[in-house]
């Protein structure tokens, strides 16, 4: 087999591989962003402190770690270190948040401050460098760089906007789900759209 055979074989099967990854990817963003509708209108219609949320939480926020792997997965190149060095600060922010909120479910202390001000904080501003990666990586729309850069900050913004409705608390409260939940539907549609391009034979 010539070596240009041997590449054309190797460059379909990245292909295929980044085609499998971005519908995976846009699978698990659509499900994670019903989720969060479903808890952000669930804390809007029963405006009241339900702990049960915060294990309902965690179906959400495994499939936004799970859609955001996939981006990663497509976009990833060697040339983009700044997309694999906020990637990981993502990841490992979002697992201390997820750990954090394990022990505020079954009454952990020491796991407490994993999730907040610690993973959370982080994971906010791994968000936003992240989004900017993605921007510049400029294989994903560049819409899906800007719903990361503002997941947070609309998280918290739709929040203060619907405390008269559905008051703020420590915990058992989402309405910002609504924004998280938005914001992760544009990374699909984002993953989608790469596939649709793949299959015109307009990848990169």
């Amino acid at each position: 087999m010539s070596s240009s055979s041997f590449s054309s074989i190797e460059a379909d099967s990245v292909q295929q591989s980044v085609l499998r990854e971005a519908r995976l990817g846009a699978w698990f963003g659509w499900i994670s962003a019903a989720a969060w509708v479903l808890l952000g209108i669930d804390s809007i219609v029963r405006p009241v402190q339900d702990n049960r949320r915060d294990v309902f939480w965690w179906i959400p926020s495994f499939l936004m770690m799970l859609t955001i792997f996939c981006a990663h997965r497509v976009q990833r190149s060697k040339s983009l270190r700044l997309e694999l060095y906020t990637f990981w600060i993502v990841m490992v922010a979002w697992s201390l948040v997820i750990l954090g909120n394990f022990g505020l479910v079954f009454g952990i202390p020491s796991l407490l401050l994993l999730g907040f001000p610690g993973g959370a904080v982080v994971g906010a501003a791994g968000l936003i460098a992240f989004g900017v990666a993605t921007w510049r990586a400029k294989v994903l729309p560049w819409f899906v760089g800007l719903a990361l850069i503002l997941w947070e900050p609309g998280s918290i913004a739709i929040g203060l906007l619907l405390a008269p409705i559905s008051p703020l608390r420590d915990r058992g409260s989402y309405s910002a789900g609504l924004w998280k939940g938005f914001a992760i539907a544009i990374v699909a549609f984002g993953l989608q759209s790469v596939c649709r391009r793949w299959s015109q034979g307009k990848m990169r």
